[in-house]
């Protein structure tokens, strides 16, 4: 398992050339490749990993609208947060965002400040249960089984946590597979997540994709 890079100064020839592909052509395909590079396009730190190309990638205005926010609320988000999502199935949509089993991958990838009130207590706990509340799911019934729990530290003092499960709600008769990683800055002022699912039939067909995906995740040091 690779855990999430941090973009430094071991690491800019590599990440030079992923810039560049977004910059050029923001979320599009970097040509000859068979991906396209997804990249956080707010200052500050950033975060960039690659998706097929036949995936559909959904950007931050669409996301946004997809949440039926106030205009207040929706100006706030992008203040605050960068949120997308990309969606592996031939007819995609973001109802996927609302479904747990999808029959084929569907991922989300946020860059968020923390607020105050968060900094002091966001823990490996907190990054566990960042997508879904797994420990108040287990304490209510549901089945969760850890596949992978790895904790990281980068140079520059980032910490983080790749966590993948298979979750099975009382209610659903289908499981989920669920592979998510999460880092912040030394600071606690900021959050990089990416999570991607599907029921865990799809994911043991799509797993070695997933994890394409998940281990190509960089985060990009202010």
């Amino acid at each position: 398992m690779a855990a999430p890079r941090v973009a430094g100064c071991t690491a800019r020839r590599g990440g030079a050339l992923l810039l560049l592909c977004a910059a050029a052509f923001g979320l599009a395909a970097c040509t000859g490749s068979g991906y396209q590079y997804v990249k956080n396009g707010s200052n500050g730190s950033g975060t960039y990993f690659k998706v097929p190309n036949a995936w559909h990638v959904y950007d931050e205005n669409a996301f946004l609208r997809s949440r039926h926010l106030s205009p207040t609320k929706a100006k706030a988000a992008k203040a605050d947060s960068w949120t997308i999502a990309f969606d592996a199935s031939s007819r995609p949509t973001l109802k996927h965002f609302n479904q747990l089993a999808t029959k084929e991958p569907f991922g989300i990838a946020e860059v968020r400040k923390l607020a105050p009130e968060e900094r002091d207590s966001f823990s490996l706990m907190a990054m566990r249960n960042y997508f879904v509340p797994v420990d108040d799911i287990a304490q209510s019934g549901g089945d969760v089984t850890p596949l992978r729990l790895d904790d990281f530290t980068r140079d520059g003092g980032f910490h983080g946590l790749r966590f993948t499960f298979e979750l099975t709600l009382p209610t659903d008769k289908e499981s989920v597979t669920i592979d998510q990683v999460s880092i912040v800055d030394a600071g606690t002022k900021e959050v990089h997540f990416l999570a991607v699912s599907c029921s865990s039939s799809c994911y043991d067909r799509k797993k070695d994709m997933i994890n394409k995906i998940v281990d190509s995740w960089t985060v990009k040091e202010r």
